[in-house]
């Protein structure tokens, strides 16, 4: 009885690792689409520059960093 079960066991493992298989590819693909498809497409509609790529009427991409307070407290909690 044990070795009837066991190879129902085996076989339904063969079969969920299938399905596994194609369901996070399927799963991945569509939140890939939905999550930046949809994100770059209203970019495009709406025209942003989310990565500042265009200099505007600048000589140069840098910006200058915004220095913080230094104090103890922040350094003994850094995140």
């Amino acid at each position: 009885m044990m070795s009837f079960l066991k190879k129902i066991y085996k076989g339904w493992l063969y079969i969920a690792d299938k399905i596994a298989y194609v369901q996070t590819r399927l799963i991945l693909f569509v939140l890939y689409f939905l999550g930046i498809g949809v994100y770059g497409i209203f970019g495009v509609i709406f025209r942003t520059d989310l990565l500042d790529k265009k200099a505007k009427d600048a000589e140069t991409f840098f910006k200058p960093k915004e220095h913080s307070e230094r104090e103890l407290a922040r350094y003994e909690r850094q995140f």
